[in-house]
């Protein structure tokens, strides 16, 4: 028969307090219920466990060795106990992410914040690469989660949910520009420019004369968004930037103005085609919607 864990909880009592009478009490049972179930015990196991002196119940020396058996099994089960709690509330998960910059400024903070709040404590592990090493990344499953600029999938990649935004004029909010509706990009061609190369700019629509005019007022190229709205905010020109990016740097002293024409901003979620999302990522999936939502002026998303 295999032991119960009434004759377990029974030996650990009276090992711990001493007595039958202080062990029945400890785990609220009758003194005749905690004698049976030690007597139980030490049928199953073979060995005496206590000797029985006038009223008192001698540990002897085999149920020292036992107790350590039992106290080393009990420890086993309590992490066991708290793992399973820390799945069941999504606590210390990890999730492991790929991404393009733009999400990291305030996106995936904002989401992490949020599942903190709903008292999931996520391990969130972060890789920043442009769109074709978050692609290669989430193929090869090195990221369960990946966050880019692709408008159709790859080999090996699903799509989970697709947004589009048009991409902003990011200017100094002391800029004689910064009050307008919208600026035009023959408006940002007449300032320095800060540009994300030609090659970013051609790949989103942009007319071949735009491209010029923007390439011939061109100061400084950088291939980061981030860095472009930094030298911005130094005074060194206007520049064309996400509305993630841009939205973190406002706080900063930078506005965002719409564009005409518009050149979109393409943001997908993508996941391998051959991986089943845990709990944990699912539930950040769904958080990370949720922050995705409230950007301004969202379209819907498949």
């Amino acid at each position: 028969m295999p032991l119960k864990h009434t004759q377990i909880d029974a030996f650990r009592a009276v090992m711990s307090t001493g007595s039958i009478t202080r062990a029945a009490t400890l785990l609220n049972k009758s003194q005749p219920s905690v004698t049976r179930f030690i007597r139980d015990l030490e049928k199953e196991i073979g060995f005496a466990l206590f000797l029985r002196t006038g009223s008192r119940n001698v540990p002897t020396d085999d149920a020292v060795s036992f107790l350590k058996e039992v106290e080393r099994s009990f420890a086993g089960l309590l992490a066991l106990e708290k793992s399973a709690a820390e799945i069941r509330q999504l606590s210390e998960v990890p999730v492991s992410v790929a991404t393009v910059s733009a999400p990291t400024f305030s996106l995936l903070p904002e989401t992490v914040a949020g599942l903190k709040q709903e008292g999931h404590n996520m391990l969130l592990n972060t890789f920043v690469h442009r769109s074709p090493k978050v692609v290669e990344r989430v193929r090869l499953q090195q990221a369960a989660l990946g966050f880019c600029n692709i408008r159709a999938p790859e080999p090996g990649i699903s799509i989970t949910a697709q947004y589009s935004w048009p991409s902003v004029a990011v200017v100094p909010n002391t800029h004689e520009l910064a009050d307008r509706e919208a600026i035009s990009l023959e408006e940002l061609a007449d300032n320095p420019f800060i540009s994300l190369g030609n090659e970013y700019f051609a790949a989103q629509g942009v007319s071949e004369k735009h491209l010029s005019a923007l390439r011939a007022a061109t100061t400084i190229e950088t291939h980061l968004t981030h860095s472009a709205c930094s030298y911005v905010l130094q005074g060194l020109g206007l520049a064309i930037s996400d509305p993630l990016t841009a939205g973190f740097f406002e706080h900063m002293g930078l506005k965002s103005i719409p564009l005409l024409p518009v050149i979109p901003y393409d943001f997908a979620i993508i996941q391998s085609s051959f991986f089943t999302p845990s709990r944990g990522v699912s539930k950040f999936l769904e958080q990370l919607k949720i922050s995705l939502d409230e950007i301004p002026a969202a379209p819907a998303h498949r």
